[in-house]
């Protein structure tokens, strides 16, 4: 598990948590305010380790995560992303820069279709330092209360609290007292699902396949390609 966040013009990249008590604690101590991206996944390809963890750094101004298979790419010890990153997007990267708005559709869209031509089904998310981001294959995510996932199946939603019955009397019209019947919803989870983000907080996650329902943590989307911070494999 892992994640990433841009502030103050640089990137944050915290990885490598296989315990999810930790992964949690050090995601609260993140700055509320700051564009993320979260990342939880089974591994697939290559060693289970710190090294093959998502987020990844592509350069000094890019991190990503990604959810799915890159075909022709992993080996024994490397997955397939890490290859993909290594191999294919440090050095475009390298040449676009900072050239480009990232937020941007319109400029980005030449971008995102190279990108999606070489991972098929998979979906990557792109966070850059100035806290700009890119998906590549957002239409086959989901946007879900405000939150956008790579996937549904393995998002466990918090039940609804119990409703607290209250009875109130009102005198008839006779000064007789009749009783009448109000359910109320004031009791909240103990948890909140969004992790006390403000309303336009920029975070999103990746869930991979069988992974721990990510109960405490969401991302709200942030514009009209949403982009998020970065996180780690499992």
């Amino acid at each position: 598990m892992g994640f990433a966040y841009a502030h103050k013009g640089k990137l944050i990249n915290r990885k490598g948590f296989f315990v999810f008590e930790q992964f949690v604690e050090a995601l609260r101590a993140a700055p509320e305010e700051a564009p993320a991206i979260i990342h939880f996944r089974m591994a697939s390809h290559g060693a289970i380790n710190v090294e093959n963890c998502h987020p990844f750094w592509v350069n000094n101004d890019y991190a990503m995560i990604h959810n799915g298979c890159i075909p022709g790419f992993g080996t024994q010890f490397l997955s397939d992303t890490n290859c993909f990153v290594k191999d294919i997007l440090r050095p475009l990267f390298n040449q676009i820069g900072n050239k480009i708005t990232l937020n941007d559709p319109r400029q980005n869209y030449h971008l995102r279709y190279l990108i999606a031509s070489a991972v098929g089904m998979s979906k990557i998310i792109f966070l850059r330092s100035d806290g700009q981001h890119m998906i590549v294959g957002e239409g086959k995510g989901s946007l879900i209360g405000g939150s956008w996932y790579s996937n549904e199946h393995s998002i466990r939603p918090i039940p609804p609290p119990e409703p607290e019955v209250v009875k109130k009397k009102k005198k008839g019209a006779k000064g007789s007292s009749t009783a009448r019947t109000f359910t109320t919803f004031s009791s909240l989870p103990a948890i909140k699902i969004n992790n006390g983000l403000p309303e336009g907080a920029s975070r999103a996650m990746s869930l991979g396949h069988h992974q721990p329902s990510p109960d405490i943590v969401k991302a709200a989307y942030s514009g009209p390609a949403v982009g998020d911070l970065v996180g780690s494999a499992m």
